[in-house]
Protein backbone atom coordinates (compact mmCIF):
# COMPACT_ATOMS: atom_id res chain seq x y z
CA UNK A 1 0.00 0.00 0.00
CA UNK A 2 1.79 3.20 -0.90
CA UNK A 3 1.05 5.44 2.46
CA UNK A 4 0.43 9.39 1.67
CA UNK A 5 0.93 11.66 4.93
CA UNK A 6 -0.57 15.12 4.25
CA UNK A 7 -0.53 18.27 6.95
CA UNK A 8 -2.47 21.34 6.27
CA UNK A 9 -3.16 24.37 8.55
CA UNK A 10 -6.59 26.66 7.59
CA UNK A 11 -8.76 28.81 9.40
CA UNK A 12 -12.40 28.37 10.67
CA UNK A 13 -14.89 30.91 8.66
CA UNK A 14 -16.40 33.68 10.90
CA UNK A 15 -19.85 32.72 11.92
CA UNK A 16 -19.53 29.39 11.62
CA UNK A 17 -20.40 28.61 15.31
CA UNK A 18 -20.23 26.07 17.76
CA UNK A 19 -22.74 23.26 15.78
CA UNK A 20 -20.49 24.09 12.22
CA UNK A 21 -16.94 23.10 14.68
CA UNK A 22 -19.02 19.98 15.71
CA UNK A 23 -19.96 19.09 13.03
CA UNK A 24 -16.70 18.86 10.78
CA UNK A 25 -15.33 17.18 13.73
CA UNK A 26 -17.68 14.36 14.05
CA UNK A 27 -17.53 14.53 9.92
CA UNK A 28 -13.81 14.18 9.94
CA UNK A 29 -13.95 11.02 12.15
CA UNK A 30 -16.89 9.65 10.26
CA UNK A 31 -15.29 10.07 7.01
CA UNK A 32 -11.90 8.85 8.00
CA UNK A 33 -12.88 6.02 9.44
CA UNK A 34 -14.86 5.12 5.79
CA UNK A 35 -11.79 5.97 4.28
CA UNK A 36 -9.04 3.76 6.34
CA UNK A 37 -7.70 7.26 7.00
CA UNK A 38 -5.74 7.68 10.15
CA UNK A 39 -4.33 11.21 12.03
CA UNK A 40 -5.71 13.96 13.88
CA UNK A 41 -7.49 17.26 13.62
CA UNK A 42 -6.52 19.79 16.09
CA UNK A 43 -8.21 23.27 16.68
CA UNK A 44 -7.47 26.29 18.77
CA UNK A 45 -10.29 28.29 18.25
CA UNK A 46 -9.73 29.65 15.36
CA UNK A 47 -7.51 27.58 13.06
CA UNK A 48 -7.11 23.87 12.44
CA UNK A 49 -3.88 21.62 11.90
CA UNK A 50 -4.65 18.49 10.42
CA UNK A 51 -2.57 15.50 9.41
CA UNK A 52 -4.37 12.91 7.37
CA UNK A 53 -2.58 9.45 6.30
CA UNK A 54 -3.41 6.98 4.20
CA UNK A 55 -3.92 5.39 1.05
CA UNK A 56 -2.86 8.17 -1.45
CA UNK A 57 -5.70 8.27 -3.52
CA UNK A 58 -8.06 8.65 -0.48
CA UNK A 59 -5.81 11.31 1.57
CA UNK A 60 -6.00 13.19 -2.01
CA UNK A 61 -10.27 12.83 -2.30
CA UNK A 62 -10.38 13.87 1.15
CA UNK A 63 -8.04 16.67 1.05
CA UNK A 64 -10.11 17.60 -2.17
CA UNK A 65 -13.50 18.55 -0.23
CA UNK A 66 -11.82 20.21 2.54
CA UNK A 67 -10.54 22.23 0.09
CA UNK A 68 -13.60 23.66 -1.11
CA UNK A 69 -15.59 23.53 2.34
CA UNK A 70 -16.99 26.63 3.00
CA UNK A 71 -16.28 26.70 6.26
CA UNK A 72 -12.37 26.68 5.96
CA UNK A 73 -10.44 29.34 4.11
CA UNK A 74 -6.68 30.22 4.06
CA UNK A 75 -6.04 26.44 3.15
CA UNK A 76 -2.53 26.55 3.61
CA UNK A 77 -0.46 22.63 3.06
CA UNK A 78 2.29 22.74 5.15
CA UNK A 79 3.62 19.08 4.37
CA UNK A 80 2.01 16.49 1.35
CA UNK A 81 4.53 13.36 1.31
CA UNK A 82 5.08 9.63 0.57
CA UNK A 83 5.88 7.44 3.64
CA UNK A 84 8.90 5.87 3.03
CA UNK A 85 8.47 3.41 6.16
CA UNK A 86 4.97 2.85 4.94
CA UNK A 87 3.87 2.72 8.60
CA UNK A 88 1.14 4.48 9.85
CA UNK A 89 2.13 7.08 12.80
CA UNK A 90 -1.54 7.08 14.04
CA UNK A 91 -3.42 3.84 14.08
CA UNK A 92 -6.87 5.47 15.05
CA UNK A 93 -8.47 9.01 14.60
CA UNK A 94 -8.26 11.98 17.04
CA UNK A 95 -9.69 15.43 17.34
CA UNK A 96 -8.56 17.89 19.87
CA UNK A 97 -7.92 21.15 20.87
CA UNK A 98 -4.55 23.03 21.46
CA UNK A 99 -3.75 26.33 23.25
CA UNK A 100 -3.28 29.20 20.35
CA UNK A 101 0.00 29.60 21.99
CA UNK A 102 0.99 26.17 21.03
CA UNK A 103 -0.91 26.26 17.35
CA UNK A 104 1.39 29.56 16.80
CA UNK A 105 4.83 28.04 17.58
CA UNK A 106 3.69 24.93 15.42
CA UNK A 107 3.05 27.62 12.06
CA UNK A 108 6.13 29.52 12.72
CA UNK A 109 8.38 26.44 13.15
CA UNK A 110 7.14 25.10 9.85
CA UNK A 111 7.80 28.56 7.39
CA UNK A 112 4.62 27.65 5.87
CA UNK A 113 4.08 27.75 2.19
CA UNK A 114 7.50 26.20 1.51
CA UNK A 115 8.60 22.62 0.53
CA UNK A 116 8.94 20.67 3.77
CA UNK A 117 11.06 18.60 5.58
CA UNK A 118 8.93 15.51 6.31
CA UNK A 119 10.39 14.58 9.40
CA UNK A 120 10.38 17.99 10.90
CA UNK A 121 6.98 18.38 9.98
CA UNK A 122 5.78 14.99 11.31
CA UNK A 123 7.86 15.71 15.08
CA UNK A 124 6.21 19.26 15.07
CA UNK A 125 2.96 17.98 14.37
CA UNK A 126 3.35 14.88 17.13
CA UNK A 127 4.63 18.32 19.69
CA UNK A 128 1.47 19.90 18.99
CA UNK A 129 -1.03 16.63 19.77
CA UNK A 130 0.73 16.08 22.55
CA UNK A 131 -0.37 19.79 23.77
CA UNK A 132 -3.83 18.96 22.97
CA UNK A 133 -6.45 18.07 24.76
CA UNK A 134 -8.10 15.10 22.64
CA UNK A 135 -11.28 13.99 22.33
Amino acid sequence: MKLRRYIYVSKLVANTGDNGLRHIMQRARENNLKRDLTGALLFDGESFAQLIEGQSDQVLAMISLIRVDSRHEAFTTVCDRMAVDGQRRYSTWQNGYVEPDAFDAFRSKLALGLDCDPLTALQEFGHLLAKADVI
